[in-house]
């Protein structure tokens, strides 16, 4: 009995060419910026001093999502820089907790960091928690210093024209909070009414873009599965 075996490469480059582009959309999506000011860096910081710490509010969009990234843009009076990062919810206008009490949904350590004073620099943390952040919700981003770590640390502003700066970036209402010995006050970032921290709140693309791949998976396996079945038929 002669054997022959037969592929239908018709099949099989419609399998290969699936399960390619099946990758695609996994690997090419980038972060998701939610909430950002970087751009508009007026170049000058607040110190702390007696401050030991400062939060600046935000409002996530109507969308919400899970927390990837967080960025700042930081000065150092004197070196090294050093002081520790939280995002807290709200309560009451404020935020939730101070020095890590309250409902802190993430904390990062920023420092030590020795660089030439004078100078800003940005800071990307990256989320290991990836908190779900809800749609809608206000959120404050803090610094938190030792009384030893204030004088280290400068937080730059952005000073945009106008008190409503625009939709997308939630700066109707100044969300700027300070703490010395006591509990969080509301003010106004270096006496300027219109001015807000730094920072920049990214989250994790939406899974919509990893549904197609998952479709053109599918597309892939159906046709591998043509393939198997076409050289299986042609055994004699």
């Amino acid at each position: 009995m002669k054997t022959r075996l037969t592929f239908n490469l018709k099949y099989l480059s419609t399998a290969i060419l699936a399960a390619g582009l099946s990758l695609t959309p996994c690997t090419m999506k980038a972060d998701q910026v939610m909430v950002s000011n970087l751009a508009n860096i007026s170049g000058s910081y607040v110190g702390y001093g007696s401050i030991l710490g400062r939060a600046q509010g935000f409002t996530t969009n109507a969308s919400g999502g899970k927390l990837s990234k967080i960025e700042v843009a930081l000065a150092m009076p004197a070196a090294p820089l050093s002081a520790t990062m939280r995002l807290y919810t709200d309560t009451g206008g404020l935020p939730s907790g101070k020095n890590g009490t309250g409902t802190v949904l993430e904390t990062f350590n920023i420092g030590p960091f020795t660089a030439t004073p004078g100078y800003y620099y940005y800071f990307s943390f990256n989320s290991v928690i990836h908190p779900m952040l809800s749609p809608n919700t206000r959120y404050w981003l803090a610094i938190e210093a030792s009384s030893t770590q204030a004088s280290t640390i400068g937080w730059m502003f952005s000073n945009p024209s106008g008190s409503s700066y625009d939709s997308i970036n939630h700066w109707t209402t100044n969300n700027y909070a300070r703490y010395s010995t006591g509990g969080w006050g509301l003010s106004a970032v270096g006496g300027l009414p219109d001015a807000r921290l730094s920072y920049s709140i990214s989250i994790i693309p939406e899974p919509s873009t990893y549904a197609a791949g998952i479709g053109l998976a599918s597309l892939g396996l159906v046709a591998w599965r043509k393939t198997k079945t076409r050289a299986t038929l042609a055994i004699q």
